[in-house]
This record gives C-alpha cells, structure tokens and sequence, in this order.
C-alpha cells in the first residue's frame, strides 16, 4: 500500500453470489483501471474457506476481502457471527492485499483478527460505518484516533450525511487527518454523499470504493471508469500543486454546497484554474 502514499488507489465492490460472477465482473473492472477488488464473502451463495480461496487467487486483481454483518450493511445476521469471521479468518492462508476488519467486533475478536492478518502479511483495514448521521469533525478525528492501532494499514470511515453541512464536515475531517500517521478513506454514503467519494481524495483519503456502473443510491457508489478518470486528473495536475491550494479548494466544496443539490462530478480543479464558473468532468 506504499503507493496509496503518493497517489490515491480505486477499488471496485463486488456483490457476487458465485465465483464465476465474481470473476466476470472483476475482469471487467480490471479493464476499467481498477487497482483493487473488493470481495463480499457475504453475499457468496455458498461460502467456504475453499471457495474463498479459489476467488482470491484466481482473480484478476489485488483483492480486499470483506465479510459484514446486517449490523455493518451486510447479509450476516447475528447467529451467524461466528461462521462470518471464520470464513473472514480463513481467507488470510490465501494472501489476499486487504481484509476489513470492524470496530464493532468485540475487542478480543478484534485484535486477534489483526495480529493475525500480521502474520499471515496480510493488510488490515480498519472500518466503522455509521448507518444514521454524521458526526462533528472532533468526533470523526477521536474516532479515527481510536482506530489506529498499529497493526492496522487503513482506517475505514462512513458516515451517513443528511444535509450538505454534514458533507463539508467529511471534506474537513479529511483534510485533518491528512497530517496523520495512518493511510485512510472517508466519504459519505447516499446522494448527499456521493460528492464526498471523489472529493476527500483531494484532502488526503488514500482509497476510493467504486462499482461496475451506478449502484444503489443508498450507497452512493460511483463507477470506477469516471474514479479511474478522476484518479488520472488528480495525477496530472500533480499532488504537490493540489497541497498548495487545499485551502481554495475546501473553499470552492463549501461555496457550492451551499446549493441543493450539487453534481458528484464536479471538478474544482478546473474551476480552480479558471477562477469562475463550474466545470463538470465528462463521465
């Protein structure tokens, strides 16, 4: 993950119920310019550490495996904690680049989840999602703080922003934690959310979470050909340049937020470099 210092990374979520539908959307957003794939053991039909497996190392990219619980938006329900963190846990012997991890697991669980992935040399990203709200940036920022265990890679945070105040606080937040010691992703889910996706890419957030095509808005996904775009744009324009102007940066986020609604896919460095109107990137 060294390279997610220097320039943000995409990875595509796949809702797959079997291997073969993995793979076939995997390789279509390999094509796309996808960095990483996201593998949801919790929507495999049939789920099993050699299922797992096969998934992981046939596919045709770096994979970071997931397994949530209805608590966490997934399709594991109580009784089966257990059978879901196994089946996370069996997934490390494949040398998978990522495993997610929840703040919400039991701090027992939890830390032998992590030191655990660390012997196997598998990546840890930490994760919380906050289904309802969005906290205030003070609280995202102790979050965060809580969340940086040392064996960790990334910290995973996703809010639920029901007005455009909660989207500026996201922008913020990222923008603070830029300045730490850990790798981290932030963004918001939902329409109000979406800007946030490819926005706190722009004030730090290392990692962006894309689908093959637009998905459900209560998600807020964006499609990873218009993340690979906006990823590329970023690179162009150069981080050094975008450092320097973080602060008319936030400026333009918050001046267009003060509409309604505003289009996901705007693109402030363009109007930065204009100076006036709204430039949208063509997706």
């Amino acid at each position: 993950m060294k390279s997610a210092r220097k320039m943000p990374i995409a990875c595509t979520t796949i809702f797959a119920k079997d291997k073969a539908e993995f793979l076939d959307v995997a390789k279509v957003a390999s094509r796309l310019g996808s960095d990483l794939a996201e593998l949801r053991i919790d929507h495999l039909l049939e789920p099993s550490p050699s299922s797992i497996g096969e998934i992981i190392e046939e596919s045709p990219l770096p994979l970071i495996v997931t397994s949530r619980s209805r608590r966490d938006g997934g399709l594991f329900g109580e009784s089966q904690e257990n059978l879901r963190l196994s089946l996370l846990e069996s997934s490390f012997d494949f040398s998978p680049a990522l495993v997610d991890v929840e703040l919400e697991v039991p701090e027992s669980k939890r830390s032998k989840l992590i030191r655990l992935a660390k012997r196997k040399e598998v990546g840890v990203i930490h994760s919380h999602h906050n289904f309802s709200s969005t906290p205030t940036v003070s609280r995202i920022l102790t979050l965060a703080e809580k969340m940086s265990d040392r064996d960790v890679n990334i910290i995973k945070l996703v809010f639920s922003p029901n007005t455009n105040q909660d989207a500026i606080s996201i922008l913020e937040a990222s923008n603070e934690l830029r300045s730490g010691r850990k790798l981290f992703t932030i963004f918001g889910m939902g329409a109000i959310g979406k800007i946030t996706r490819p926005a706190t890419l722009l004030f730090g957030s290392s990692l962006i979470y894309c689908s093959v095509g637009e998905t459900d808005e209560r998600l807020g996904q964006i499609d990873i050909g218009y993340a690979r775009t906006y990823i590329d744009r970023l690179q162009s324009y150069g981080l050094s340049k975008i450092k320097k102007n973080r602060i008319n940066l936030m400026a333009i986020f918050r001046e267009e937020l003060k509409s309604a609604e505003v289009d996901y896919r705007l693109d402030p460095l363009t109007k930065l470099a204009k100076g006036v109107s709204k430039s949208i990137v063509s997706s």
